[in-house]
């Protein structure tokens, strides 16, 4: 039998039906109930909830190729996107990212030094390690020809440069190329991926990223939705409820060791 979800919006009420909640977005995932957390359906309707937001975010940080690069080098892995952001404006600011003189020093310099925004002090968390990575990546873009004109071929020559991974390496193409190709699998995709039974406990995202990638992006075809929307609703969402994402997993854990215990 059908859902049938009522949505109030801006005053207006509009009426979407899903699929039965045991029907499977793909092999092995069912699709659940819309008004239940965190169910392949809660996050289709998310997506139609706030499919207007949605379509203004601006994937780019960048103004060029090589501000994209630095600005992704700069989130992620336990920064703040907010404060990535703040400090890759720093360093647009003052010339760094299209100076004809890389300095690393000078990259370490503003990295080290708090930020004041909205009268709150902002500190940028490993300044020496990503420093270095920004000045490899600089001198890489400089002495090297992409293969802009594969974006498969791109990722792993970006993914040869120190400290850029497959996940940053894919944020960068996403971004650039608003390309739905590949999908940007961080420790929040991760988890909701593990609650609806999408990836496994024994799949990890630094050794299992690619696998992890196209179970993905076939799970956003299923729902009949973008990559870029479900990895984006997901992030913003997932941030705010870390702690409800975190005891969901602790519960489905006890419950797997248990029925090992029992065979």
């Amino acid at each position: 039998m059908k859902q049938i979800i009522n949505i109030y919006k801006n005053n207006k009420s509009s009426t979407i039906y899903f699929p039965n909640p045991n029907d499977e977005v793909i092999e092995g995932v069912k699709g659940g109930n819309a008004n239940e957390l965190f169910t392949p359906a809660y996050w289709k309707l998310q997506i139609i909830y706030y499919k207007e937001v949605l379509n203004q975010i601006s994937l780019k940080k960048g103004e060029t190729f090589n501000e994209e690069i630095i600005s992704c080098i700069l989130g992620g892995y336990g920064m703040k996107a907010e404060v990535g952001i703040l400090f890759f404006n720093e360093l647009k600011a003052l010339g760094v990212i299209g100076s004809e003189v890389i300095d690393e020093r000078k990259i370490y310099g503003i990295l080290k030094r708090p930020l004041v925004y909205n009268n709150k002090k902002y500190y940028y968390r490993y300044p020496k390690q990503k420093s270095k990575y920004i000045f490899n990546a600089l001198n890489s873009i400089r002495n090297y020809q992409q293969p802009f004109n594969d974006i498969y071929k791109l990722r792993s020559w970006l993914m040869s440069i120190k400290g850029i991974g497959p996940k940053t390496a894919s944020w960068i193409i996403r971004n650039w190329f608003c390309c739905e190709d590949v999908a940007i699998i961080d420790i929040h995709i991760y988890k909701v991926g593990a609650i609806i039974g999408l990836f496994n406990n024994e799949e990890n995202v630094s050794k299992d990223y690619f696998n992890l990638e196209s179970k993905f992006i076939k799970f956003a075809k299923g729902l009949k939705v973008k990559p870029s929307e479900l990895d984006t609703i997901i992030w913003q969402q997932a941030r705010r409820f870390s702690s409800i994402i975190k005891n969901i997993l602790t519960q489905q854990r006890k419950k797997i060791c248990l029925e090992e215990a029992a065979l």
